[in-house]
């Protein structure tokens, strides 16, 4: 007996919503087809596991963790914390084989706070030391577990069998990578 409101969804086209910035960036603007009153951001920007210096495999993974949990220059990890947690926003990166992507997703009104935090996490990050060690303690109880599940292990020599040894997807985080990798090394690859 309730009666619901069908909602209808149509796909909206790149060249519609392709908008292209003062500085030259390309971005992609689409309204929130159910008019809630949140933006979402998201940056994709070209990076990855394949830049990762060679005996310290692992760093952009810990790089991309860091980028929003290891605070920044201006604003230290648990302030950037309180910060995000007072505007119920969730702002997260990540780092993939070839790329980077960092995420916000806010309500509308706070936007250009939010937008300022991002930019500030992107541009001035500064991968607190004790954020690296939990980090890093993180990674190393992952790597403990990761041959716990044999599709894990077939994964693992799917891609040594389709790319080869030598190829950057197969270059894996191991207990001396990690411990190798440090806070200059990440400012480095960032």
């Amino acid at each position: 007996k309730i009666a619901v409101k069908p909602i209808t969804f149509n796909v909206p086209k790149a060249k519609d919503a392709r908008v292209k910035l003062k500085n030259g960036i390309t971005a992609y603007l689409v309204p929130d087809p159910a008019g809630q009153p949140l933006v979402t951001v998201s940056l994709l920007i070209k990076g990855g596991t394949f830049l990762d210096p060679a005996g310290k495999e692992g760093a952009s993974n810990l790089m991309g963790t860091l980028l929003r949990s290891g605070g920044t220059t201006r604003t230290p990890a648990e302030k950037l914390d309180e910060k995000l947690d007072f505007l119920a926003a969730n702002l997260n990166a990540s780092m993939g084989d070839t790329s980077a992507n960092l995420n916000l997703n806010l309500l509308v009104k706070d936007l250009k706070e939010g937008l300022d935090l991002m930019l500030e996490v992107l541009t001035e990050p500064a991968f607190q030391q004790d954020r690296l060690d939990l980090a890093k303690k993180n990674v190393r109880q992952a790597m403990e577990r990761r041959n716990d599940d044999t599709t894990t292990i077939e994964r693992y020599q799917q891609g040594l069998l389709l790319r080869g040894e030598k190829h950057y997807s197969n270059r894996f985080t191991t207990a001396a990578s990690l411990d190798a990798i440090t806070r200059d090394d990440l400012k480095a690859l960032h």
